[in-house]
This record gives C-alpha cells, sequence and structure tokens, in this order.
C-alpha cells in the first residue's frame, strides 16, 4: 500500500513538472510571468485532481479526527394509530415530541365522519425509543414499523471533500490577487466559480445530512377505527320491506319499457316484411295456379295415351 501510494505522487509530480515546463513554453514571457503561468498549471492540476482523490483517501480517516463523538445515525420509524380521540391524539403527540427535544415537521389532516391526521415529528435521537413508546399509547397500534442506517463513514467522505474544495478555492483566490497575463486571469476565474459551486453543493449536502442526523424522525397516521355492528343490533345494510317493494317496483318497470323499447325496436322491420308480403302474395298465387294446371294438362295426356 505505501509503494502503490509513493508511485502514485511520483506520476502526479512527473506530470505537475511536465505541465510546468510546457506552460512555461508556450508563455514565451518575462520570468515573472513564467513563475505565475506555472502556478496556474500547478493550482489546475491540483484542482482537477485533488478533489477526485481525497474521497478516495478519506476512508483511511478516523471519524474520531473529526470532531466527532458517537456513531453518525438516522434514525426513522413509522406508526398508524386506531383511536377514538383523533383530536385529543394529536395534541398529545406533539407534547411528546416537545417534551423528547423535537417538534413537528410537517402535518396532513383530513375532517369528515372519519377524520384522519399525519404527524411527521422530529425528536432528539437519544430519545427516539422513549418518545416511540409514549406515542404507542395513544391507541391501537395497527402498523409500526422502524429503520436505521449509519452514515459515518458519508460524513467522513463530505468532511474531507469540502476541506479540500476549501483549499482548491482559497489558493484560486490568492492567484487572482497577484498579477498575471489576461488569459492566466481567465481561466482562474472559470477554475474559482466552479470551485465554488462544487464547494457550495457540499456543503448542502452536509447540511441536509447532519439534519437527518441530529433529529430523529417518527411519521404517525392517526385515524378513527372502523364502526362495526354490535350483537343484537339490526345491521343498516338489511333494507328493509318498503325499500325492497321500491326495489322490485322499478325492476318490474324497467322490464316493462325494456319489452316496450324491443317491440318498438322491431315495429319498422316488421311493416317492411308485411308490405313485401302484401305484393308477392298474389304473384306467388298465380305461379302455384300454373304449376298446378301444367301437371292436371300432363297427367290428363298421359291418360289418353295409356288408353289408346
Amino acid at each position: 500500500m505505501q509503494r502503490r501510494g509513493s508511485v502514485g505522487r511520483r506520476s502526479i509530480r512527473i506530470r505537475a513538472i511536465a505541465g510546468t515546463v510546457f506552460a512555461l513554453a508556450l508563455a514565451g514571457c518575462t520570468a515573472g510571468n513564467d513563475d505565475k503561468s506555472a502556478s496556474v498549471a500547478d493550482v489546475s492540476l491540483e484542482s482537477g485532481g485533488g478533489l477526485s482523490e481525497t474521497p478516495a483517501e478519506a476512508g483511511d480517516l478516523d471519524p474520531n479526527s473529526i470532531e466527532r463523538d458517537r456513531a453518525q445515525i438516522i434514525h426513522n420509524a413509522k406508526l398508524d394509530i386506531a383511536t377514538k380521540r383523533v383530536d385529543d391524539a394529536r395534541n398529545d403527540a406533539i407534547a411528546i415530541a416537545e417534551s423528547n427535544g423535537g417538534f413537528v415537521d410537517s402535518e396532513d389532516s383530513r375532517l369528515g365522519s372519519r377524520p384522519a391526521i399525519t404527524l411527521v415529528l422530529k425528536v432528539d435521537p437519544d430519545r427516539f425509543r422513549p418518545a416511540l413508546d409514549a406515542l404507542q399509547e395513544l391507541g391501537t397500534v395497527l402498523e409500526r414499523s422502524e429503520s436505521s442506517e449509519n452514515v459515518t463513514q458519508q460524513v467522513v467522505d463530505l468532511d474531507a471533500r469540502i476541506d479540500a474544495a476549501r483549499t482548491s478555492t482559497d489558493r484560486l483566490r490568492e492567484l487572482l490577487e497577484g498579477q498575471g497575463t489576461l488569459d492566466d486571469i481567465v481561466k482562474l476565474e472559470g477554475a474559482l466559480s466552479q470551485r465554488e459551486a462544487d464547494l457550495e453543493s457540499l456543503r448542502a449536502l452536509r447540511q441536509a445530512l447532519s439534519a437527518e442526523v441530529d433529529h430523529a424522525t417518527i411519521t404517525v397516521h392517526l385515524r378513527t377505527p372502523p364502526k362495526a355492528p354490535s350483537d343484537g343490533e339490526p345491521s343498516e345494510k338489511i333494507p328493509g320491506f318498503l325499500r325492497g317493494l321500491k326495489t322490485g317496483w322499478a325492476a318490474f318497470v324497467n322490464v316493462v319499457l325494456g319489452l316496450v323499447t324491443v317491440a318498438g325496436f322491431l315495429l319498422p322491420f316488421v311493416a317492411a316484411i308485411g308490405v313485401v308480403a302484401l305484393f308477392t302474395t298474389p304473384l306467388r298465387r298465380r305461379i302455384t295456379q300454373r304449376r298446378r294446371n301444367r301437371r292436371s294438362a300432363t297427367a290428363s295426356a298421359t291418360t289418353v295415351d295409356h288408353r289408346e
């Protein structure tokens, strides 16, 4: 591991020297400007490679060396509670959160015959378990879930990346304060803007992660229990005689209307068939009569031939 690290540092030095020589060859100006160009080349190498290598090396850091006296753990829990006193249970839940070093992060209420309230509570991580046990006493627990995530290594990596970005930003500011060519100033300003944006993004991630660690999250859903009919009492689902009579009469009327609709639908077809039959019946009779006459004539001729 040490030999590989030394080889890596040696290759970085070689690339830095090569970049410096290349910058000096292109500058072709005064010695002071050549030194400035060499510094810009060095900063470009460090800002381009230093930030990407720092997180890889952060795995060897001790979490306690970054002012950390305990593991960084995110606690989350969800409770689904049924209670007849939804409003009172809401007030009690808020009081439990505040008594355990927390507060209400968000609230969603639904009014009506069966009200329901969803609270997102933040409590002190050291008081996470007592607060969860106290919230369970608000009613009947229908569902409970817990989760924990250790983000200590993520915190260490973010802190290392923030330190590297801050160092690179400070050095770029120092170079901007000195004298240099216009091309050097333009490059430094672009690099500085990018490093400042990266630094702000890393700080935002670190603050969001710290907020999750500093306060455990408990989501509490309060609702009224489903109403079930008591034994010996008539159920509201049975319609009764009058409702059954009304339903039967409605069905009878619907059947009659259906039959009338079918009859009205078939009436044009029946009328058309009747008209066709009215005109074709005499013709069919004539044809039938002719066939009978022919058969009679044929039969008479056959009889005469037999007699002769």
